[in-house]
């Protein structure tokens, strides 16, 4: 068997590198195309809620927003305690001087 290997390699040595035909050896592949990779799309849904702190003749207003949707505006008067502004399901807001702690699910079932 190592008799083999070495008449190949003597006749591989014997045959010159130019004497090899052209057309033999396929073209090299193009390049890839250099591909800036794609943002990630951002979830469907987000658990944290979106703030946005804008303020008014000296008092500080924090909307929440969660999908877009505003349910809660904290306001932070320049005098006074803070109180907050909570939309209910009938398209309202009612004033809450207490922080809520916990939001009692209001789901809607069905609309008229």
């Amino acid at each position: 068997m190592r008799r083999h290997y070495r008449l190949a390699l003597a006749l591989a040595l014997l045959v010159p590198p130019g004497a090899r035909a052209a057309e033999d050896v396929p073209p090299p592949p193009p390049p890839p195309a250099q591909e800036r990779p794609a943002a990630p799309a951002p979830p469907a849904e987000s658990f944290e809620p979106e703030i946005t702190i804008t303020t008014r003749e000296g008092a500080i207003y924090e909307e929440y927003r969660y999908n877009g949707r505003l349910y809660r505006i904290k306001v932070t008067p320049r005098f006074g305690p803070p109180y907050y502004l909570i939309y209910d399901e009938h398209g309202n807001f009612h004033r809450s001087d207490a922080e809520p702690e916990v939001l009692v699910p209001q789901w809607v079932i069905r609309r008229f």
